[in-house]
């Protein structure tokens, strides 16, 4: 049996007494309305709304189908869901608070839903699960909220947020979202933390007053295929012991670093694009490291890496191009393991290791450095092994004050500069050093062994330095003063 609201009965409530499987509603009917058993509910027309001045609107703990309709709470909730599977579609919410609540164990499902001109628009929490697809969200807080253990699916959404995180995720939540456009908010676009392990897939940050996305707590969030762009600070923070999956992730255009990590966050990332990012392409600071793979940075405005205080990263595949900073920038009392590094036209050194910094590096390529091939400098400690440096308008390979470097397996080609240069108290431990353009110089009170390789230019040896050679095909090597040099 069908009732129409209000062209056969005055009000919901006769509509729902009446025991009909199918309200109608024609013209604009007043709530809050509470409905606990199977039914469906519909609009007819353009004017068909149910309104409440004040609490909620429209609450739901059963099977209930609403179709086609307007729902407005001035002051209250729109839709509240508590029990079982209602579905609603092509349904419009306007609220003074949030427009749409689900919990409890409830497992809605939402089509074609628009909330707009609301506090909130989305909140999921305690056990519930729902099934969203095709979703618009304009809220002047914040968007969507998961929280406790929330879970369920999400595809197809828009959300354009206000003082708060579009999508807020946090607790035990785990949501499936995908599909996600986030057009500008006054906040990050995805906030998650507590211990949240929400999966999130094809999601669109176009414009974030904040972080584009901010992991934090303990959580394990995975991101896969996302572009973050315009970002008022770093493209992705994450922070605390955080440990997400990311995978093809592209930054563009953000006011700090394209993915700054922080404190004990270690994420597992693959397939990072950082593109003209006003600070540098990656930072990492405090005890951060995880593991990185295929990572390219192109046009940074400081350094393409960046790594300080204790960071502790692995890295396997890295292409940094035109860089304003160094290429790779290693300092303070960072280490990490750095694999398969290319550096192309970096306004300052390819790779500086400075501070306390004792990274280990293997396969580094730097051609077309403005200042210079691989700097060591500082107290920083340093193992290279496969190094080939072209290009370089000052040394290909200089280490200065008390830095160290052990290096393996080096090539430098066509350098305006030197193409080695030891000076002060720094400390030289080189094995198959290929020098085919620019001189050697070791100064001061710096000490070289050098094994194997070749030198197609001038070394010299200088102050109170010394150079120890052994089968190293050198015609032209000098010791000025009290310099020591040994050859074998």
């Amino acid at each position: 049996m069908a009732v129409r609201v209000p062209d056969q009965v005055a009000d919901l409530a006769t509509a729902l007494d009446s025991g009909a499987d199918e309200i109608v509603i024609t013209g604009r009917v007043s709530g809050p309305v509470t409905i606990d058993r199977p039914l469906t509910l519909r609009g007819e027309g353009e004017g068909a709304v149910l309104h409440a001045a004040e609490g909620r609107a429209l609450v739901l703990s059963a099977d209930v189908v609403v179709q086609d309709l307007g729902i407005v709470g001035d002051q209250g909730t729109g839709v509240y869901i508590t029990a079982g599977r209602p579905t609603l579609t092509r349904v419009r919410v306007v609220s003074g608070n949030v427009a749409v609540v689900c919990r409890g164990d409830s497992a809605p499902v939402l089509r074609e839903v628009v909330a707009e001109r609301c506090a909130h628009g989305l909140l999921v929490e305690e056990d519930a699960a729902p099934d969203v697809d095709t979703l618009t969200l304009i809220a002047s807080g914040g968007g969507m909220v998961f929280r406790d253990r929330a879970r369920g699916v999400v595809r197809q959404c828009a959300v354009l947020s206000g003082s708060h995180a579009a999508i807020d995720i946090s607790g035990d939540a785990e949501p499936l979202l995908e599909g996600i456009i986030v057009p500008q908010t006054a906040a990050s676009a995805v906030f998650v933390h507590g211990r949240a392990a929400p999966v999130i897939r094809e999601l669109i940050s176009q414009q974030s007053r904040l972080a584009s996305i901010e992991l934090a707590g303990d959580s394990t969030a995975t991101i896969v295929d996302a572009v973050l762009q315009k970002a008022g600070g770093s493209g992705l923070f994450v922070h605390d012991r955080a440990r997400p999956v990311l995978r093809e992730l592209t930054v563009e255009d953000c006011a700090l670093a394209g993915v700054e990590v922080a404190e004990a966050a270690a994420p597992d990332a693959q397939g990072i694009l950082l593109q003209r990012c006003a600070g540098s392409g990656l930072f990492l600071r405090g005890t951060a490291g995880g593991t990185w793979k295929a990572v390219r940075c192109e046009g940074t405005g400081k350094a393409g890496i960046e790594a300080g205080e204790q960071a502790d990263p692995t890295v396997d595949g890295v292409v940094v191009v035109e860089p304003r900073g160094s290429g790779l920038y290693l300092h303070e009392r960072s280490r990490g393991t750095w694999l398969s590094v290319r550096v192309q036209g970096s306004s300052l050194a390819g790779l500086e290791i400075a501070g306390h910094a004792a990274p280990e590096l293997e396969g580094v390529e730097i051609f077309g450095s403005e200042q210079g091939g691989l700097w060591v400098h500082g107290d920083a400690r340093a193992e290279v092994i496969g190094l080939s440096v072209q290009h370089a308008l000052l040394a290909a390979v200089e280490v200065a004050e008390a830095g160290r470097l052990s290096l393996e397996e080096a090539v430098v080609d066509d350098t305006r500069g030197f193409g080695l240069r030891v000076i002060e108290d720094a400390t030289l431990d080189g094995q198959a050093i290929d020098l085919r353009q620019g001189d050697t110089e070791i100064a001061d009170r710096a000490r070289v062994v050098w094994s194997g390789g070749a030198a197609a230019r001038p070394i010299r040896v200088s102050g109170d330095a010394s150079l120890v050679l052994t089968g190293v095909a050198a015609d032209d090597v000098t010791a000025l003063g009290e310099a020591v040099l040994e050859r074998t």
